[in-house]
């Protein structure tokens, strides 16, 4: 079956198709709450919720100096990819239809509409951060802030301009269509036969969700540093580069990624980099 990653602009009604499109076809549905708890289930510790590769806003250059960046960011490509491989899944928001852009399988789709209609549906609703209702002043500072968040999100992890419609295989405006049109529309797309699983396909998301679970693993292992760690994973076999300190650390990162499901051998091509030395 295929996979479905929505993104939207806030008032367009793209987390009602979402929801909408995941209980008509009987998928698992996946938003920020459940990468919460696929994080978690990753064996993830001292969760930052807020974090800004998980809240979906860009961090500020103060955040872009913390170490954490990338070991949210791997969190998020674990949690997407792990969610996705099951492939009965609609993903909301999160980047995923950007992760997924070399996943064949994977429909990527926009939700967008008008300026004034999503200023009179925040009016109602209310926002992420200000419950509905709001005045048209309060709902237009609403929807420039989120498309700032939401914009400069997208842009900051991936270098992409979340509005280009060329990133997706279908763009949805709720000006007219109603959110069951928008729900018929993908559900009729996802049983198009050009995005039907394929082995090819469905191998490489297998792929990249082994290789960033290696990735969540390495990060996350206590007293353990690689600089400018990559991991591929291709059928079971998983490549490791980088840099560590000593050979105890080089042995300690190829038994844990051993240790993992699916992971059939490990090339360690980790490179040992002493540190420099000081006071000389």
């Amino acid at each position: 079956m295929p996979i479905i990653a929505i993104s939207r602009l806030l008032g367009s009604d793209g987390e009602q198709v979402a929801r909408g499109v995941a209980d008509r076809l009987g998928y698992r549905y996946m938003d920020r709450q459940t990468l919460l708890a696929e994080a978690q289930a990753l064996g993830v510790r001292e969760l930052r919720a807020n974090a800004p590769e998980l809240a979906e806003t860009k961090p500020t250059l103060w955040e872009r100096l913390n170490e954490e960046r990338r070991r949210y960011g791997v969190l998020l490509r674990a949690g997407v990819y792990g969610f996705a491989r099951d492939d009965d899944a609609v993903i909301l928001g999160l980047g995923a239809s950007h992760l997924l852009r070399d996943v064949n399988h994977a429909i990527k789709v926009l939700v967008v509409a008008s300026d004034p209609i999503r200023i009179a549906r925040i009016m109602e609703h209310g926002s992420p951060r200000r419950p509905g209702p709001l005045t048209a002043g309060e709902a237009e500072e609403a929807l420039q802030q989120t498309d700032r968040e939401w914009i400069g999100y997208v842009r900051y992890m991936f270098g992409l301009n979340m509005l280009d419609p060329r990133l997706y295989d279908v763009a949805l405006a709720t000006d007219r269509l109603t959110v069951d049109g928008a729900i018929a529309t993908l559900v009729e797309l996802s049983r198009r036969p050009e995005f039907q699983p394929t082995a090819p396909s469905i191998q490489r998301l297998a792929d990249l969700a082994l290789a960033s679970r290696a990735e969540v693993a390495l990060t996350s292992h206590e007293g353990l540093w690689i600089h400018g760690l990559r991991v591929q994973a291709e059928r079971g076999e998983v490549l490791l580069t980088g840099e560590v300190v000593a050979e105890e650390d080089r042995d300690v990162a190829e038994q844990v990624v051993l240790a993992l499901p699916g992971v059939r051998r490990v090339r360690n091509e980790l490179r040992i980099q002493p540190p420099p030395l000081t006071g000389m």
